[in-house]
């Protein structure tokens, strides 16, 4: 089987041994029910990078700044593994509120477009060299923050309030 989604055509339901045929379902449904509201502008040939990229398209163009700042200070202490979590609190908590446009943005792309936490780690700890696009002064800032040379206490996220 390929693609268990789109290749169980019959279920045995086991508390009666009957056997129940199901459709199959488009790709872009689940269970019958579309994964897109009728609203949506995506046509049948857009891959899942797009609709992302579209997606996120869509948030940067409406979402304000003290919006998008709330949302980075959340996605900031909400990450896949304890050091990012920490690092990029802290740092959100400390320069969040003074970044330019331009930072928030490039502040966005920096935690969100890796896939890998991990990465994003060994790039913020200079253990890796980051990717073109991803060099810029919020990445910077962030090292520099990393590298903690007030030797502050960091063992948790700082207080929201």
């Amino acid at each position: 089987m390929n693609n268990k989604w789109h290749n169980i055509a019959r279920l045995i339901n086991k508390l009666d041994g009957r056997v129940v045929a199901i459709p199959k379902c488009p790709a872009k449904t689940f269970l019958g029910y579309p994964l897109f509201s009728s609203k949506s502008s995506f046509d049948q040939n857009n891959d899942l990078e797009s609709i992302q990229l579209r997606s996120r398209n869509q948030i940067l163009n409406t979402e304000t700044d003290d919006i998008r700042r709330a949302r980075l200070l959340y996605q900031s202490r909400k990450r896949g593994n304890l050091e990012n979590g920490i690092l990029l609190s802290t740092f959100a908590a400390q320069y969040l509120n003074t970044m330019t446009h331009e930072q928030l943005i490039a502040y966005d792309d920096l935690i969100n477009l890796p896939d890998n936490e991990w990465d994003l780690y060994y790039w913020i700890t200079k253990a890796k060299q980051a990717p073109e696009y991803f060099q810029t002064d919020v990445l910077q800032l962030l090292q520099e923050h990393c590298q903690n040379r007030k030797n502050e206490l960091r063992n948790q996220q700082p207080s929201l309030y």
